[in-house]
C-alpha cells in the first residue's frame, strides 16, 4: 500500500480531543503521527481515554489511506475509459 505524505485531521473529532487533557492530548497527537508514518500502534492498556480515541482515529486514518490508495490505481489506469460521455471532447 503506497502511504500518502499526510493524514486528514477532522474537526469532527475536536470535540471530544478537548476533552483531554494538554498532556493526553500531546501523547496521542505524536503516537497518530507514528501510526500515519511508521505504523506503529501505541499501546494504551493504562489510559482507556487515549486507547478509544487512538482507536477511532487510526481507524479513519486506515480508511484515508485506503481511499488515496484506490485513486492512485485509477489514476494509473488513465482517464475515461472509451465511450464515456465525460470523456467527449467539445470541438
Amino acid at each position: 500500500m503506497k502511504k500518502p505524505k499526510a493524514f486528514y485531521c477532522y474537526l469532527d473529532d475536536k470535540k471530544t480531543i478537548n476533552m483531554l487533557s494538554d498532556e493526553q492530548a500531546g501523547k496521542l497527537w505524536k503516537s497518530l503521527y507514528d501510526f500515519s508514518d511508521e505504523g506503529i500502534v501505541t499501546d494504551y492498556d493504562d489510559d482507556l481515554s487515549l486507547k478509544l480515541l487512538f482507536s477511532m482515529m487510526t481507524s479513519q486514518i486506515e480508511r484515508d489511506f485506503q481511499k488515496y490508495n484506490l485513486l492512485c490505481e485509477n489514476g494509473k489506469k488513465g482517464g475515461a475509459p472509451e465511450g464515456n460521455q465525460n470523456a467527449k471532447k467539445d470541438d
